[in-house]
């Protein structure tokens, strides 16, 4: 982390004023309030001086960079909110040698899908360190060092560690999750039941079978029969998931597909239609084979054992960009009007296709499918080698309790 990254020093220096000391707590106070509010996107020099109520020279001579704000803000305050939340629901379960509470796991999934500052900007920066070098080293040396530590501790058995790493997933896809347009309810006391009983049967890993997903290529993914707008709809998403959407300006992917900035306009109005499109007519094409996939394992082996297979074949090597897309996905869900209708109705259909007559115990399953997923693609930026655990410790007792 170079130097103008560092996050500003929190205890008093030689030199250094009470008036400064409040006014650096001021700037890393409205940097994460802004982070939080407005995103990665609206993380600027200039909005976090107005709202710390200090000129923008001020900020700058602290934290000179969008990049800087954001990893001071994730060293500070959001990172160990995150990763305090996250030890409290392991700690809860009993799976790292404290007495099991439901009560304590209930708080704990309370606390990551709550509005708080530090969870809520903690989220984005766990997005946009999938594409920021700066931020994606605060975070691995921070919270991934935790996560490692957790899930490779020699004192535990694999099943320990396994269940450890599925937890994680639950609690990072439930921060992840909070904010997220059409997700239906899911009550913290019934999810931390749940989840308790699944901890409980004791499972031991079995050998999944080696079954590998269908083609996640991103050059299979568009057939429109318009190459030059295949070519176009592949350059989104490929930028997007190597840079963000942010960073990902509309002159590069025109560039890269052969299109002209002017022609990529005559076919969408922006930027965030044209990734719209694009995402939709993935989901349509992965939708279907991932489905097929998944009944094929879970007739030879059941539901509990391809949901564990489906994890691990999303967590391999290699797929980062596809796992950034997701992440992105949602995150844009949380600031930008167009994502978040299109994210809000496809959910509702979800929920509509699998819920009838208000079924509490269906609605939970839904959400918490969704919440899970999330996780799965989060969990391996911190625990790069997440797909040597075994899921179905705790996959096969949930799919038995109805998730």
């Amino acid at each position: 982390m170079s130097q103008s990254e560092s996050p500003m020093p929190q205890a008093e220096q030689p030199g250094q004023q009470p008036r400064q000391l409040r006014n650096d707590e001021r700037v890393l106070h409205a940097a994460l309030t802004v982070a939080a509010r407005d995103g990665w996107g609206g993380l600027t020099l200039t909005a976090t001086a107005v709202e710390a109520g200090l000129s923008r020279r001020a900020v700058h001579s602290r934290l000179p960079t969008r990049v800087a704000l954001g990893v001071a803000v994730w060293t500070t305050q959001a990172g160990p909110a995150l990763s305090d939340a996250l030890e409290a629901l392991l700690d809860g379960a009993g799976l790292l040698g404290g007495e099991p509470s439901e009560a304590a796991v209930t708080d704990a999934l309370e606390e990551l899908g709550s509005a708080r500052a530090e969870l809520r900007a903690a989220a984005e920066l766990l997005v946009i360190a999938h594409v920021d070098p700066a931020v994606r080293v605060a975070v691995t040396d921070t919270l991934g060092a935790r996560v490692v530590a957790w899930c490779s501790d020699a004192r535990a058995d694999h099943a320990m560690r396994s269940r450890r790493g599925h937890l994680l997933m639950v609690g990072l896809g439930r921060c992840l999750a909070a904010r997220s347009p059409g997700l239906g309810p899911v009550q913290p006391s019934v999810l931390a039941r749940l989840l308790m009983a699944a901890v409980r049967t004791d499972r031991q890993p079995t050998e999944l079978p080696q079954e590998a997903a269908p083609d996640l290529a991103l050059e299979s993914v568009f057939d429109t029969g318009d190459e030059l707008l295949d070519a176009l709809l592949l350059a989104v998403i490929r930028l997007v998931g190597e840079k963000g959407f942010d960073q990902a300006s509309t002159a590069e992917i025109a560039a890269a597909s052969g299109f002209s900035e002017g022609l990529l306009y005559s076919r969408y109005d922006s930027k965030s239609e044209l990734f719209l499109d694009a995402t939709q007519r993935m989901a349509e094409t992965r939708l279907a084979a991932n489905d097929a996939y998944i009944a094929a394992i879970a007739s030879r082996h059941g539901t509990g054992i391809a949901e564990a297979v489906t994890m691990r074949e999303w967590q391999r090597p290699g797929l980062h960009v596809q796992r950034t897309l997701n992440l992105e996905q949602i995150r844009l869900s949380w600031h930008d009007e167009v994502q978040f209708t299109a994210i809000e109705a496809a959910m509702r259909s979800q929920f509509d296709g699998h819920v009838q007559h208000d079924d509490a115990g269906a609605s939970t399953a839904v959400a918490f499918g969704f919440t899970l997923g999330l996780g799965v693609v989060a969990l391996p930026l911190l625990l790069p080698e997440c797909t040597a655990l075994s899921y179905d410790v705790m996959t096969v007792p949930l799919v038995a309790l109805g998730l």
